[in-house]
C-alpha cells in the first residue's frame, strides 16, 4: 500500500522504471520462475512486484497487465560495412490513463470545485500539494 496516498515524484517514477525493466527480464527468462512470475503478474501485479522484487510502490497506482501484439526485434547487423545496433520495430505503446472528474453543473462553482480538487490531497496526479 502506498504511503500517504501521494502523487509520484521523479525518484518514484525512476525507481518504478527500474523494477519494470527487471520484471521484463524475469518474464523473458525461459525458467519456471519466469513463467510463475507472468502468472503472478496477471493475478495481482503489485503483489507480484512485492514478492519477486521486494518493491512496494510509494504512490497509488493501479497497474494492469495485458497481452499485446509483439513488436519485432531486429538483431544487430552490418549495413554497407557499418554496424547497426539491434532495435525494435512495430512496438505497441504503453498506455497511461488519467482520471478527470466530471464538471459541476452550475458555472459559478467551477473555480470552487477546482480548488477543492486540489485541496483533496496528494492522491490526484495533478494536484498542487
Amino acid at each position: 500500500m502506498a504511503y500517504n496516498d501521494r502523487s509520484p515524484s521523479y525518484e518514484d517514477l525512476r525507481g518504478f522504471s527500474l523494477v519494470y525493466l527487471r520484471a521484463i527480464a524475469l518474464a523473458w527468462s525461459d525458467t519456471d520462475q519466469g513463467r510463475q512470475f507472468i502468472e503472478a503478474l496477471k493475478s495481482d501485479t503489485m503483489q507480484a512486484l512485492q514478492r519477486y522484487f521486494n518493491y512496494q510502490s510509494p504512490f497509488t497506482v493501479d497497474l494492469e497487465i495485458q497481452p499485446t501484439r509483439q513488436g519485432k526485434w531486429i538483431p544487430a547487423q552490418m549495413v554497407n560495412g557499418k554496424p547497426v545496433p539491434g532495435h525494435w520495430v512495430d512496438l505497441v505503446p504503453n498506455e497511461l490513463v488519467f482520471n478527470v472528474p466530471t464538471k459541476p453543473a452550475p458555472m459559478y462553482e467551477e473555480a470552487i470545485a477546482a480548488a477543492e480538487y486540489i485541496d483533496s490531497g496528494p492522491n490526484y496526479l495533478f494536484s498542487c500539494c
